[in-house]
């Protein structure tokens, strides 16, 4: 007995027992977010849109032979540029994905940074909880998209800012590095630049004083940030003809919300359940709370002014992010409010740990189990969620794939398909790839495509499609030949049919 009341005693003096709890929770944390993620992906659904866009370019990359199919000016290089790895490894669904779920376990790490170095462990723990279990985490992190990693990119960018300009003594060589994860999420996302605006205004306002003593830091970062800047408006000149011809055409291409609901309204809706789950909500809430509470309580206690300072970097640089995407963007969606909901978490997490800290241990073991609890009921409909949503929209696009793997089979290897689609089609099929749409000069439908072999795609049932339709009918004119039907391999249903263009 008097062995293990030792060993207890040391075990309970040991000093390095406070992190190693907290690490066993962070790991707890991340296996099952990994585990949630890895289920979604395990579901095999076909390439989205864009996900087959980005794959489409990274297969280009490495094989200057494959047709390049919707891809854009207007799309940033970097995540194809890093798809390349599993288009090496093969290149499939779960392949491309892992990309994705990488991304996501960096989020949440950076959300447990961030909270931590603000408000403590617990605040640490407690953010990477919240963020794990937000449906829309779960969600993007099951895609080959840009939003995620932008938003991590982002995320560490206002750490090494709130370490370099806050907690450090002098500003060092973070701020550098601060500078190049700038340049990286703005190569990952365009959209990236509505949060890195506010974000570096806020900072030089808050620390344009340490920002001053440190000045060959302060301009090796300037400068690095204005070599970015310029390289960009030099591709955009390029291209365009415009040095802000890129990021304009990038905010007029998404397209207007069909049930004509305001942007702001959207991310209102979206912030109820779907950014963040039932937990993320109040801590959404929290968030927008944390600055006034911050700023009213520095001025009673000296403890609470460095926590105000995170709180006025972050919060604004939150809202201002929400109020520029949701006045800049025909429709909202809620892969577009990452970056901004994790800072306002992280932002609400920390001021509630800050609150609660100076109670009697008994109290703050009480708050910590309702916390635990409540994060752990609003899992599951998160999770259900998550599950559902991936479901349905690979569904939806189940028909480009099915009919993009028969087209592997039956078209030649110099092969072009006008499809509906179209870069899903070119993603599985390997052939180039266009919509089905009038030339504006004149002549056949088919002429868009460069290829030896082109084809025509329809989906539905044969008596499903108006042939007399316009630009259907001037397509019908120019095939030869009887349609190839295209079946569902599983349920033997027609997906599709596909006719051959007549030689011209």
């Amino acid at each position: 007995m008097s062995r293990f009341r030792s060993a207890r005693n040391s075990l309970v003096a040991w000093p390095h027992l406070p992190r190693l709890v907290e690490a066993l929770l962070l790991l707890l944390v991340l296996a099952d977010f990994v585990r949630v993620v890895a289920r979604l992906i395990g579901l095999d659904q076909s390439l989205q849109w864009d996900e087959a866009v980005y794959a489409v370019r990274a297969r280009s990359w490495l094989d200057p032979d494959v047709p390049l199919s919707g891809w854009s000016y207007i799309r940033p290089p970097l995540l194809p540029l890093v798809a390349t790895v599993p288009v090496l490894a093969g290149g499939d669904e779960a392949q491309l994905r892992t990309v994705g779920l990488a991304i996501g376990v960096a989020l949440v790490l950076c959300a447990w940074w961030l909270a931590r170095s603000i408000a403590g462990p617990l605040a640490g723990l407690v953010a990477a909880a919240v963020i794990a279990t937000g449906p829309a985490v779960q969600r993007w992190s099951a895609t080959l998209l840009t939003d995620l990693p932008a938003a991590a990119l982002l995320i560490a960018v206002a750490i090494l800012l709130w370490r370099e300009l806050e907690l450090r003594p002098r500003p060092g060589a973070g701020l550098v590095i601060a500078a190049g994860l700038a340049g990286l999420a703005f190569a990952m996302r365009y959209g990236s630049i509505v949060a890195l605006a506010p974000m570096l205004v806020v900072a030089a306002g808050l620390w344009w004083r340490r920002l001053a003593v440190a000045p060959r830091v302060t301009g090796a970062a300037v400068g690095l940030g204005i070599m970015i800047v310029l390289g960009h408006l030099a591709w955009s000149v390029l291209q365009t003809g415009s040095p802000l011809g890129i990021l304009s055409r990038a905010q007029t291409v998404v397209s207007v919300d069909r049930a004509g609901e305001a942007p702001i309204d959207e991310y209102l809706r979206y912030a109820e359940f779907a950014l963040a789950g039932d937990a993320g909500e109040v801590a959404l809430v929290a968030g927008v709370a944390a600055l006034p509470i911050a700023l009213i309580a520095s001025v009673f206690w000296t403890r609470w002014s460095r926590p105000a300072r995170a709180m006025a970097f972050l919060v604004p640089t939150a809202l201002v992010h929400v109020a520029l995407l949701t006045s800049g963007v025909a429709h909202a969606e809620e892969r577009f409010f990452v970056f901004s909901t994790t800072l306002l978490i992280v932002c609400g997490v920390s001021a509630a740990a800050l609150i609660v800290r100076p109670l009697p241990w008994p109290a703050v073991g009480a708050v910590l189990v309702v916390a635990a609890y409540g994060i752990v009921i609003a899992r599951a409909p998160a999770v259900d969620y998550a599950f559902d949503w991936t479901l349905r929209t690979g569904a939806y696009y189940e028909r480009f794939r099915t009919a993009g793997e028969a087209m592997r089979d039956i078209a030649a290897d110099d092969c072009g398909i006008i499809t509906g689609g179209d870069p899903i089609v070119a993603w599985y099929s390997g052939c180039a790839t266009d919509r089905l749409r009038l030339p504006a000069s004149g002549g056949s439908v088919a002429d868009v495509l460069d290829a030896e072999e082109r084809w025509l795609v329809l989906y539905g049932g044969y008596a499903d499609i108006d042939f007399d339709a316009s630009p259907t009918r001037e397509a019908i004119d120019d095939v030869s030949g009887t349609p190839v039907r295209i079946t569902d391999p599983v349920s033997g249903e027609v997906v599709a049919w596909a006719w051959r263009f007549a030689h011209r």
